[in-house]
């Protein structure tokens, strides 16, 4: 029999998971740029759901092109990132076919988006397609280099608080043996196994319930 017991305090706040979307076609260009970003999400107590300024700059060549075989576990490792993540940052500071399509896909998911752009370049350079997009989950600012922080920071500010709460939860063996090859295959703990890779999944995929959340039915 299943036992369960939610307990509302105490209140845990949940780290915000972020996805940096970025464009690799100028990497070397913008690199300082785009680590910046980086630590200006992990300095306001957010993290990367996956760092692929890391991955982008070990694959690349000598002549900045990347291999075909590596752009595919790129495009999947980003899509598995936007999918774990709370809310995606995006740097459209130059045509990029690839953030357009990662932009669309998180707005699609539902989940907030940044789209920044560099005044440098002006938003002549900003792809015709993002500014079209017409979404109540997306917005559009440009930044300079004085201004990066504070762009970046309004917007997780202004993201609404997540908090966890405390649930009792009686497992099988069988269960206790899956979360816990999951818990030493990522790191994670059991919880946070369950929460992101099971429940928030089943959460997302679950069509009925999301459009009656869309749709609440009047008492």
């Amino acid at each position: 029999m299943l036992v369960a017991k939610i307990v509302h305090y105490p209140i845990i706040y949940k780290s915000v998971k972020v996805f940096f979307a970025f464009s690799t076609s100028n990497l070397k260009a913008n690199l300082e740029t785009y680590k910046r970003v980086g630590t200006i999400i992990t300095s306001k107590k957010s993290k990367l759901t996956v760092d692929l300024i890391k991955k982008a700059v070990r694959e690349k060549k000598n002549d900045g092109i990347t291999k075909n075989e590596d752009d595919e576990q790129f495009h999947k490792e980003a899509i598995g990132g936007i999918d774990e993540a709370d809310c995606v940052i995006a740097d459209a500071s130059f045509p990029s076919s690839g953030v357009g399509f990662q932009i669309g896909y998180a707005i699609s998911l539902k989940k907030p988006v940044l789209c920044i752009f560099s005044e440098e370049f002006g938003s002549r350079k900003l792809s015709k397609v993002i500014f079209t997009m017409k979404s109540p989950f997306l917005q559009i600012s440009s930044y300079t280099e004085n201004t990066l922080k504070s762009v970046i920071s309004k917007f997780l500010d202004n993201l609404p608080k997540q908090y966890l709460m405390k649930f009792n939860f009686i497992i099988t063996p069988e269960i206790d043996d899956y979360l816990t090859w999951l818990h030493n295959k990522s790191g994670k703990s059991k919880s946070e196994t369950l929460r992101e890779k099971v429940v928030e999944k089943v959460i997302r995929e679950d069509k009925e319930y999301l459009s009656s959340k869309k749709h609440p039915s009047k008492a």
